[in-house]
């Protein structure tokens, strides 16, 4: 008997023990404690700034003294091949890159050129345009990557006599493709992109 008491004895002052320990350490029992995420992790999507298209305007200004200094702002859509021509740097890659890329490399061309000058690249408005069957027709702003069913929401929505399979979809270069939008609807069929200078015609169904 003595010895079970002396076991119960050991026992119990080793869960005092234990317990002394985990308030000590700080743990609790109740309510799951979670750490805030580090204050420097960015938001998935964070800082992402949207990169010039073919077809985009391209804004370009020059600041600058001195009595050599005549340039005028210059204004160009992104040509087929990504590029655009600048005065006197000749022809320099737009397509892929962000305003604040492509104002880095013509800062270094034009600093070969004039020692006090400034060079600001930014991109003009961009518009896409949704026609006919939509219950609010016409041009809607870019506003970064987006597809065919959200341009015709921010369209508000078809209307009751669209058809909806035979959507047409214009780009600013040209090419036109016919959308089954209702297979989109239904999962059926992947998303289609739309940019900055694309049309969108929704046509009336016949029955």
């Amino acid at each position: 008997m003595k010895e079970q008491c002396s076991r119960a004895g050991r026992g119990l002052a080793f869960l005092a023990i234990l317990w002394a320990a985990m308030l000590i350490t700080g743990c609790h029992f109740g309510k799951p404690h979670f750490e805030s995420p580090p204050s420097d992790v960015a938001p998935p999507g964070a800082g992402m700034v949207d990169k010039f298209r073919i077809g985009d305007s391209v804004n370009i200004t020059f600041s600058g003294s001195g009595p050599d200094f005549v340039l005028q702002p210059h204004k160009e859509a992104v040509k087929e091949d990504g590029t655009i021509t600048p005065p006197l740097v000749g022809t320099v890659v737009a397509a892929g890159r962000t305003p604040g890329e492509l104002q880095v490399e013509l800062q270094k061309k034009y600093n070969a050129l004039y020692k006090n000058l400034t060079v600001t690249v930014t991109s003009a408005d961009r518009f896409y345009y949704v026609s006919g069957e939509v219950r609010k027709p016409g041009p809607e702003p870019y506003l970064g990557e987006t597809d065919i069913i959200k341009a015709i929401s921010a369209a508000q929505d078809f209307t009751d006599f669209a058809n909806r399979r035979k959507v047409r979809l214009t780009r600013a270069n040209g090419q036109t493709e016919v959308i089954n939008v209702q297979k989109i609807l239904n999962g059926d069929a992947e998303d289609v992109p739309v940019y900055p200078g694309d049309k969108i015609v929704v046509k009336r169904r016949m029955f």
